[in-house]
């Protein structure tokens, strides 16, 4: 035989025996390599030892400072931050928990507060909207209000800090005593308004007056001796609130309290055919306080509140306001009056004449009769400081 062939055949068979060697090599690297990548790209915080997926402690029994077991579901570990919690702590080591979950107690404790926030911050805003009311002059419904949000309060069982207005508290600071008779209420109600009155807070007096009025009407019930009466007062305030809007614009004061006058008459008369005549006899009235006062005159033919007044009297008797009681037969209670109404425009007359001295005397005649004088009424003291001021200009145009 050929060696050369001999050698062929030999080098042929070696590797033919080497082959399945080779690949049985490769086949286990590859599986090396694939393990250890495996096994290098897992999370940090996995254990990487066949026990930690079996609950089985590597370091064995004996080993201080660890679970022996981990809880575990199947193969796989439910909560590792629950199964950590879960574990002894060692024995003379520090109790170190880290940041304990909020049990679920705390969680409903957190939606109870919410919920009484919410019932605070309605109602703050029940007490704002009372306080409102008050400025308005609309104390019955101030008290509504504070009333509804103390029963919000009592139902919650809520507690308010020092720095907070409970309803109570609120309650308590505009509640004043309140008459048991109807004249008390009429003669407080009166002094409120006057009171607003003269602190500026004009829309408040006449609601005050307003609800004076149909106090007086409803009961029948005459102010007290040197009292104006409620429906002069809803008369005056709202003049006064017209003199104020002159500012604002071009129109004439007169033609502002014709148009207002106007307005209550047409209300007055959808009051009498709504059935509420009592409502229609104070509107009416005060319609025809203010026209005095302004000393309008009306077109003829048209219906003024003198005549709208007579209608409503002469259709509903029930419903016209007593009159002041008289005096004693024999005596003349209107008769001061007149004398000290005349002596007034008499003053005036002499001093729109120049003759100061003798509309002074007239003035003074008048202030000694001492009468009551209705608010929108001229009256002497207005004449002797007119007299006054005429005296002063007078002195200083003198040489």
């Amino acid at each position: 035989m050929d060696p050369g062939s001999v050698a062929t055949t030999t080098v042929a068979t070696s590797l033919a025996e080497e082959l399945p060697v080779r690949k049985a090599l490769g086949l286990f690297a590859c599986t090396g390599f694939v393990a250890l990548g495996l096994w290098l790209f897992l999370p940090a915080d996995t254990p990487r030892n066949l026990s930690a997926q079996t609950g089985v402690d590597p370091s064995g029994p004996g080993e201080p400072g660890e679970n022996q077991s981990l809880p575990s579901q199947g193969s796989v570990i439910v909560n590792p931050a629950a199964a950590d919690l879960a574990r002894p702590l060692p024995s003379g080591q520090p109790a170190d928990l880290g940041p304990i979950p909020a049990p679920a107690a705390s969680i409903d404790t957190s939606g109870e507060a919410t919920s009484m926030g919410v019932l605070k911050l309605r109602i703050r805003d029940q007490l704002a909207r009372a306080t409102q009311a008050l400025e308005r002059g609309d104390r019955a419904e101030a008290l509504r209000l504070a009333e509804a949000a103390k029963r919000i309060a009592g139902s919650a069982e809520l507690v308010f800090s020092r720095d907070e207005t409970s309803p109570s508290q609120f309650l308590a600071r505009i509640a004043s005593p309140v008459p048991d008779t109807a004249a008390g209420q009429l003669a407080d109600l009166i002094a409120r308004a006057r009171t607003a009155g003269e602190n500026g807070k004009l829309a408040e007096a006449l609601s005050l007056a307003a609800q004076a009025d149909r106090l007086a009407r409803q009961h029948k019930l005459v102010a007290a001796p040197g009292t104006p009466r409620p429906s002069l007062l809803v008369a005056a305030y709202e003049v006064k609130l017209l003199e104020q809007s002159t500012g604002l614009g071009k129109q004439p004061l007169a033609e502002l309290i014709q148009v207002r006058v106007k307005d209550y008459m047409v209300v007055a008369s959808k009051q009498e055919a709504a059935g509420r005549p009592a409502e229609a006899l104070r509107l009416a009235t005060v319609a025809g306080l203010m026209a005095s006062h302004q000393k309008l005159t009306f077109a003829e033919g048209e219906m003024t509140p003198q005549a709208l007044i007579a209608r409503i009297e002469a259709a509903h008797p029930g419903v016209a306001q007593s009159k002041p009681a008289t005096a004693q037969a024999g005596t003349d209670p209107v008769a001061p009056k007149d004398r000290a109404k005349a002596l007034v425009v008499e003053a005036r007359t002499l001093l729109a004449a120049g003759k100061l001295l003798e509309a002074q005397a007239k003035a003074q005649a008048a202030q000694g009769l001492n009468v009551a004088w209705d608010l929108l009424e001229d009256r002497p003291q207005f004449v002797l400081k007119d007299i006054s001021d005429k005296k002063a200009q007078l002195a200083a145009t003198q040489p």
